[in-house]
């Protein structure tokens, strides 16, 4: 049974009234941290917004360029490490997934799109409560790590190999 009840549609009717605001918050979450992320458009890729669509940033996506000196596992440990919470590109490659790769399905072509975003995108929060104080705190992570890799310190000899 999949029916709402009435107890639940009543919640979903009173959050729907915040969803405006909610939105609101996260977009201007999504604005502060390309701004700040500029700086390292080199190495992370933020996200774009074509003229006449709206993105309500469920979660941040970024996506770790192929000219970076990092891979995307080095700096979303280094994130976790400071209690900054990531995830990966929910699904990747859907070829690859074990549910579908065993099925003799047609894949045409090696997917090196869609593979390469399953590697280097991942997703940071963009919770509508999130503070001033937290913003800056994850923006200040990625200034750390992003230093750190251009004067070569956090970086070991296997992984500036397999870069």
């Amino acid at each position: 049974n999949v029916r709402m009840t009435d107890p639940v549609a009543a919640f979903g009717i009173e959050q729907l009234k915040k969803l405006d605001a909610f939105n609101a918050q996260r977009i201007a979450t999504a604005a502060f941290y390309s701004q700040q992320l500029e700086p390292f458009r080199d190495w992370i890729q933020t996200p774009t917004v074509p003229p006449g669509c709206v993105h309500t940033y469920y979660a941040y996506p970024l996506v770790v360029t192929p000219c970076a000196p990092f891979r995307r596992a080095e700096l979303t440990r280094y994130l976790e490490g400071r209690k900054v919470e990531t995830r990966a590109l929910f699904g990747g490659s859907l070829a690859d997934q074990p549910a579908f790769r065993d099925l003799g399905l047609r894949v045409i072509g090696d997917l090196p799109a869609s593979r390469a975003i399953r590697d280097r995108c991942f997703f940071i929060g963009c919770h509508p409560r999130l503070g001033e104080a937290q913003r800056a705190y994850v923006v200040r992570c990625f200034q750390e790590f992003c230093s750190q890799q251009a004067t070569g310190r956090g970086r070991t000899r296997a992984a500036v190999s397999h870069a």
